[in-house]
């Protein structure tokens, strides 16, 4: 795969790796989209589609696609919610299709959701585990997908 292809491959995953951490419906466009769970407590499912601001690639030694390489995005979003993102993954390795290790953050007006999540080959749906977040989201826990597209990603969270 051709230094060029992989950017372009990683940079559609990172895309979609934002929009997981939203989820799929119910959302205000400031970001509220609350429910009730079986047990009683709060719950938001917010859905989004990003769009690719920045991507930078780090090629670590051997040159080319190795385990190592890292690569980092900026986006912005919007849906039930609008924001920018942050994201930085990691190529542990290149067996099979590859595996990246991701955090990715949404930054919403009423607050920061963080997330971490792996990629298992370039084309699958990444999987997330909302690992906490700030303000309206302190202590935020759940989990999203986020699935790549040709021109972002899509991205569903479901906070409790």
């Amino acid at each position: 795969m051709t230094s060029r292809r992989m950017a372009v491959s990683v940079a559609s995953i990172g895309i979609a790796a934002v929009v997981a951490a939203y989820g799929a419906q119910g959302a205000s466009a400031d970001g509220s989209a609350a429910g009730v769970s079986a047990d009683g407590g709060s719950r938001t499912t917010l859905h989004f589609t990003s769009k690719l601001d920045t991507f930078h690639a780090v090629d670590v030694a051997p040159e080319g696609p190795s385990a190592g390489d890292q690569y980092y995005i900026g986006s912005h979003f919007s849906g039930d919610v609008r924001g920018r993102t942050a994201a930085s993954c990691v190529w542990t390795t290149l067996y099979r299709g590859g595996l990246r290790q991701c955090d990715i953050d949404f930054r919403t007006k009423r607050g920061l959701i963080t997330t971490h999540g792996v990629i298992n080959r370039k084309r699958d749906k990444v999987r997330l585990v909302v690992t906490g977040g700030r303000h309206a989201f302190t202590g935020a826990q759940g989990r999203g997908t986020l699935t790549p597209s040709a021109t972002g990603s899509d991205v569903v969270l479901r906070l409790r």
